[in-house]
């Protein structure tokens, strides 16, 4: 009689549980056979032993799953890369225009300074071109 209730009691205990279900609550995954609110998804259900070709069938169609996935985060991986890449190559063509502004700019100041000791007409000129060089290059380069 003993053996009886204590397999009885040992079958209860060592039942598999019908749902799994995996919870997502503040940041900690919990996996329990109650549903929970907020994310859950279900676990798939388990594979009896005694079954291997269901087994081989489950665990192919789960590897080419994981390659699928492997491959889209490796195109997203790449999709990133080429971003940051474009997003430097602008940044270096960016800095390139506002040296060569820089350097209009100065040379528009040497020529106005040089300018102011000619006619007023052509110091003005000089000195117009010079504000506007300066202008254009604030312009694009000081609002960085």
């Amino acid at each position: 009689m003993r053996r009886s209730i204590l397999l009885s009691v040992l079958m209860a205990v060592s039942m598999p549980a019908l749902a799994v279900f995996k919870c997502e609550s503040h940041g900690q995954l919990t996996y329990s056979d109650m549903p929970c609110s907020g994310k859950q998804g279900q676990l798939p259900s388990p594979i009896a032993p005694s079954d291997p070709d269901a087994a081989r069938q489950r665990a192919a169609s789960e590897r080419s799953q994981l390659e699928r996935i492997e491959k889209d985060r490796e195109k997203a991986q790449a999709d990133f890369a080429r971003q940051r890449q474009q997003k430097d190559k602008l940044a270096l063509a960016h800095k390139k225009k506002c040296n060569l502004l820089a350097l209009e700019k100065k040379w528009s100041d040497e020529d106005a300074a040089g300018a102011s000791q000619l006619k007023t007409d052509k110091a003005d000129a000089a000195r117009r071109r010079a504000r506007q060089k300066a202008e254009r290059y604030d312009a694009e380069c000081r609002a960085d």
